[in-house]
C-alpha cells in the first residue's frame, strides 16, 4: 500500500453486493438441514434467523493494525461444509472476473434482534430488544465453493439497543454497519467473495451469550456488502 499516492487509493471505487439466500441451504452443505426451518424466502423477502453460539465452525486469525495486505496468497481457511448452520451463515457473490479488493470493506445488514423465549413474533420495544455481537468475515472462495480463505473481518457489539452513540444501534429501519479493517488483495479469477455472519468471534467478548439470543439477518436488496474494488495498475513494489 506504501505505492499509493493516497490512502484509500484514489483510483478505487465501492461496488455494493446484495446479500442473496444462504449458500449453506442452497448449496446443502454443513449443517444445512438444522438450519432449513430457520430460513425463509417468500414475498420477495429473504430473512435468516441465527442462534448465538461459540462453535460456529468459522477458522479465523488475530488481525494486527488497520490494514491487512495477503500478497503470499497465506490465508485462514475454513470448510465451509464445516460452518454450524444454526450458528452461522454464510452468503456467495457470484464468480469474480479477477479483481483487486483495496480498501475499506462493510457489510450493512438488516438486522432483528430477538429473543427465542419471546411468545410473539413481533418486532420487540426498544427497552426489551436483547444486546448481542454481529460478527461479519469476509471470504475468498475457491470456484467449488468448498474452501474460504479469511482476507478480513469485523465485529460490532450492540451494547444499548434502540439508542444512538457509541454501543448503541436504534435499529430506525437503518441497517447495521460493521466496519472491517482494510485489505489489498487480488481475487484470482473464477473465485467468488464470500461473507460469513456469525453472533460470536472469539476474540472479542461478546454483548450477549444466553443461548436464547437470536438474530434475524435480511437476505435479500435490505442487506448489502460493501467492497473497495481498485481500478487500474497494481502498486510499485
Amino acid at each position: 500500500y506504501l505505492g499509493f499516492g493516497a490512502w484509500p487509493p484514489e483510483n478505487a471505487h465501492r461496488r455494493d453486493l446484495t446479500l442473496g439466500p444462504p449458500a449453506l441451504n442452497q448449496r446443502q452443505v454443513g449443517a444445512a438441514g438444522k438450519s432449513a426451518a430457520q430460513w425463509r424466502q417468500d414475498d420477495g423477502r429473504c430473512e435468516v434467523t441465527l442462534a448465538f453460539g461459540r462453535a460456529t465452525g468459522i477458522n479465523v486469525q488475530l488481525l494486527s493494525g488497520e490494514l491487512v495486505l495477503f500478497d503470499s496468497g497465506s490465508y485462514t481457511t475454513t470448510r465451509l461444509r464445516h460452518v454450524n448452520a444454526s450458528a452461522a451463515q454464510v452468503f456467495l457473490s457470484r464468480p469474480m472476473g479477477g479483481v483487486r479488493l483495496c480498501g475499506l470493506p462493510n457489510a450493512s445488514l438488516d438486522v432483528r434482534a430477538f429473543s427465542a423465549n419471546d411468545s410473539t413474533l413481533t418486532r420487540p420495544a426498544a427497552q426489551t430488544t436483547p444486546r448481542y455481537q454481529l460478527a461479519v468475515y469476509l471470504w475468498d472462495v475457491e470456484p467449488t465453493g468448498a474452501v474460504a480463505g479469511l482476507i478480513t473481518r469485523g465485529v460490532r457489539n450492540v451494547w444499548t439497543p434502540g439508542q444512538l452513540g457509541p454501543g448503541g444501534f436504534d435499529g430506525s429501519g437503518q441497517p447495521l454497519t460493521v466496519e472491517m479493517p482494510a485489505v489489498c488483495v487480488d481475487l484470482p479469477r473464477g473465485n467468488m467473495i464470500g461473507l460469513g455472519v456469525a453472533l460470536y468471534d472469539p476474540a472479542f467478548t461478546p454483548a450477549n451469550e444466553d443461548s436464547a439470543l437470536r438474530v434475524q439477518v435480511a437476505c435479500d436488496g435490505r442487506s448489502r456488502l460493501e467492497l473497495p474494488i481498485l481500478e487500474g495498475a497494481r502498486p510499485a513494489s
